[in-house]
């Protein structure tokens, strides 16, 4: 059986298949000989979608949109179409696993992300990292750290990574220390607060119990 035969054969030859786009950015993929087409951004975390046809989403395969992940599928098709494709799923990264590597990092997920060969495929990671700590997520030293080193690699057209990635419970000191330092800012924090509000209260009271003489020249006795 050729590669697609089954496709054909289990959902049909004229079969349209959705085409998911996460991103915050469109993504424009070629179809065919001379014909491209644009899927838009997502908006508000919802997908765009794309129907394509099968003899489509093959051409398109031509690139690597599919197998990086920056486009994807419905659940439902998603093995069917990797395995007709010959698409390794665990080497696909989709927006939601960078989005939980990069909030939850352990080893095997940042050595995944730093796998990633060219500076438009790493730009999907550095676009979710940025929207992640805009949005007021807490991003670790660490992620931040080979977010910005794995960046400058790529500039520099390095292909293969030679960051050390160490085991998420050997948190390098320099990373604890910041995290206490952290801590530490906000108990002085509330700290000050808790004591600029009891000297106003207590400056409100006094205020409050003060008697106010009044001024002028003292009654004559007769």
């Amino acid at each position: 059986m050729k590669r697609g035969d089954f496709i054909s054969s289990k959902f049909g030859i004229t079969k349209h298949f959705q085409v998911l786009n996460y991103n915050e950015h469109s993504v424009c993929i070629t179809i065919a000989p001379g014909k491209t087409c644009v899927i838009e951004s997502a908006v508000d975390g919802s997908p765009t979608t794309l129907p394509l046809t099968w003899d489509e989403i093959v051409y398109a395969n031509n690139s690597n949109v599919f197998k990086s992940g920056s486009l994807e599928f419905q659940g439902d098709v998603e093995n069917d179409i990797y395995n007709e494709l010959g698409i390794v799923k665990e080497n696909v990264l989709k927006y939601e696993e960078i989005k939980e590597i990069l909030l939850h990092p352990d080893k095997d997920g940042l050595k995944k992300i730093l796998k990633i060969k060219t500076l438009s495929d790493f730009d999907r990671v550095r676009e979710i990292f940025q929207k992640l700590k805009f949005e007021g997520y807490s991003i670790t030293l660490d992620v931040n750290n080979l977010v910005k080193k794995r960046t400058e690699e790529l500039f520099m057209g390095k292909s293969s990574s030679s960051i050390f990635v160490d085991d998420p419970e050997n948190t390098s000191s320099d990373s604890k220390k910041v995290k206490d330092l952290e801590k530490q800012l906000e108990e002085m924090k509330a700290m000050m607060e808790s004591l600029l509000k009891s000297n106003d209260t207590v400056k409100t009271d006094s205020v409050e119990n003060t008697q106010v003489k009044k001024t002028g020249r003292p009654k004559k006795s007769d």
